[in-house]
C-alpha cells in the first residue's frame, strides 16, 4: 500500500504575506485551493499580445470610463484561492473602493494567454473565476490562433478573421484577431 504524502495547504492570506516580499517572486506564484503552483514562464509573443490587447482595452476605456484594465495585478480570489491573470478588468469604481494591498474578488474580465498551463490547471482557473463572480474569461491560444471567451452557462470560441466582443460587458468593443495574431 502506497503511503499518502501530506502537502502543506496555504491560505490566500498566508500566501500573499509569504511571497509579497518580493513582487517578482509574487508573480511567478498562484495559490490553487491552498495549494502553491508555479506559473508558466512567460515569452515575447506571449508578452506582446497580452500588451496589444491591453492597449486596446486602454483606448476603449478612456471613452467608456466604467472599467479600468490592468495588467498582472494579484486578486484574492478566495481564503486559498490567488491568482494573478495576464490582464484583469475591473469597474472602476470597485477598484476605486478597494483599500488592501492586493485586489480582493475575483476581476470582472480575466484575461489568459495560454503557452503552458495544463489543461487541468486551466480549467480549474476559468472555473474559480467564474464561481468567484468574474463575467468573463477569456482564453486567447497563440499557437491555435483562436480565442475561447467562457462565461456563466456559455462558451464562445473567436477564430482568424473574426473580432472578439463582449456585446453584454463592454458594448461597442471589437478587436480584430489579426491585430492581436499578425
Amino acid at each position: 500500500m502506497a503511503s499518502a504524502h501530506a502537502v502543506a495547504q496555504l491560505s490566500s492570506d498566508e500566501f500573499l504575506r509569504l511571497y509579497e516580499a518580493d513582487d517578482s517572486e509574487l508573480h511567478s506564484y498562484e495559490l490553487f485551493d491552498g495549494e502553491v503552483i508555479e506559473r508558466p514562464m512567460t515569452n515575447r509573443v506571449h508578452d506582446r499580445i497580452k500588451n496589444l490587447v491591453c492597449k486596446a482595452l486602454d483606448r476603449y476605456f478612456e471613452q467608456n470610463k466604467t472599467y479600468i484594465a490592468l495588467v498582472e495585478t494579484t486578486f484574492r480570489l478566495a481564503p486559498r484561492t490567488t491568482f494573478t491573470p495576464d490582464i484583469a478588468v475591473v469597474k472602476l469604481e470597485r477598484w476605486d473602493a478597494m483599500t488592501e494591498k492586493f485586489a480582493s474578488g475575483a476581476p470582472d474580465v480575466a484575461f489568459e494567454v495560454i503557452s503552458t498551463e495544463s489543461a487541468d490547471r486551466l480549467k480549474f482557473k476559468t472555473d474559480a473565476y467564474l464561481d468567484f463572480g468574474s463575467k468573463a474569461v477569456c482564453c486567447i491560444y497563440p499557437n491555435q490562433r483562436k480565442i475561447m471567451v467562457f462565461e456563466p452557462g456559455r462558451v464562445s470560441e473567436y477564430k482568424q478573421g473574426e473580432q472578439l466582443e463582449f456585446p453584454s460587458i463592454f458594448p461597442g468593443f471589437a478587436m480584430p484577431l489579426s491585430a492581436i495574431f499578425d
